[in-house]
């Protein structure tokens, strides 16, 4: 589509399928990397978070 109607070369057109695909596949990494460590801090020591009472426990 862009190759017909924007008159972009065709080996442009082509090259960007496999850009967008790994650009796409980062952004999801980072975004899941970036869950993974910033949001859930509570993982890091489980003991200390959920097995500090009797009364906690943690759950697999």
């Amino acid at each position: 589509m862009m190759f017909i109607l924007g008159g972009v070369k065709l080996y442009w057109t082509v090259l960007s399928i496999p850009l967008v695909t790994v650009v796409t596949y980062i952004g999801i990494w980072a975004a899941h990397y970036y869950k993974a460590t910033y949001l859930h801090p509570d993982m890091k020591d489980v003991q200390k978070t959920y097995m500090s009472s009797d009364k906690t426990c943690f759950f697999v």
